[in-house]
């Protein structure tokens, strides 16, 4: 299930779309207009989307049926990422593809082929032009949304999460090894290494200045890099 919790109380307010699946992914456009979910664990391998107008009364709701439903995969999808607008929603799978989706219509707009294993965690660049994605097989690869093209490919450790710095210029890759790098997304180069080896790397986020990076662990221990 999903649960919003008010962070001042911290009491949950409400709960949202009760499923005994799996939910490998939940995100909230920043407008706050729209939410989207994914789950593993059965076959129908969907993204859902609420298009809602006010968060907090639709939450008071009882009957919260999604506006659309998003077919394409044949396998699990492991992560979604809104583009800064929400109007696009990009999704990585078991089935080695990447998918770019209109939010509002659920049309697939483009099917990225490249990764040769399961894509584990997919990243919209923050100006809205480039896709990052990774998978457990050691590579990387930047996407141009316009052309659907693959203009970088890193070849780095298995990598569980990816995420965008602020200007887009920067992209921090958390691996099975414990250890975060920072890269160009220009040259593909690493600028920066971060942390010990030790758990893998299941999650991140940068500061909205990009001036602190967090990540957390399956050590369950987060950690605050100044960069």
């Amino acid at each position: 299930s999903i649960y919003f919790w008010d962070i001042d109380s911290q009491q949950c307010i409400s709960t949202f779309f009760e499923t005994k699946d799996w939910l490998s992914s939940l995100i909230v456009s920043q407008d706050e207009k729209i939410i989207a979910c994914a789950n593993i664990g059965n076959e129908d391998n969907f993204i859902r989307i609420w298009q809602i107008d006010d968060l907090n009364h639709y939450l008071t709701k009882s009957n919260q049926i999604p506006n659309k439903i998003l077919k394409g995969h044949d396998d699990n999808i492991w992560s979604i990422s809104f583009n800064p607008d929400g109007s696009k929603i990009v999704s990585a799978s078991s089935d080695r593809t990447v998918k770019i989706w209109n939010s509002q219509t659920g049309q697939c707009l483009k099917t990225l082929s490249g990764h040769n294993r399961p894509v584990l965690c997919v990243s919209f660049s923050p100006n809205g032009n480039t896709v990052a994605s990774c998978g457990g097989h050691s590579i990387i690869k930047l996407w141009n949304v316009k052309t659907g093209e693959c203009f970088q490919t890193i070849q780095e450790k298995a990598s569980y999460v990816i995420k965008f710095n602020s200007d887009s210029s920067i992209l921090a890759s958390g691996h099975t090894s414990g250890i975060v790098k920072l890269w160009n997304t220009n040259s593909g180069q690493c600028i920066q290494t971060l942390g010990n080896f030790g758990k893998p790397i299941v999650s991140m986020a940068f500061s909205h200045d990009s001036k602190l990076i967090a990540y957390g662990s399956f050590d369950g221990t987060v950690t605050v890099w100044d960069i």
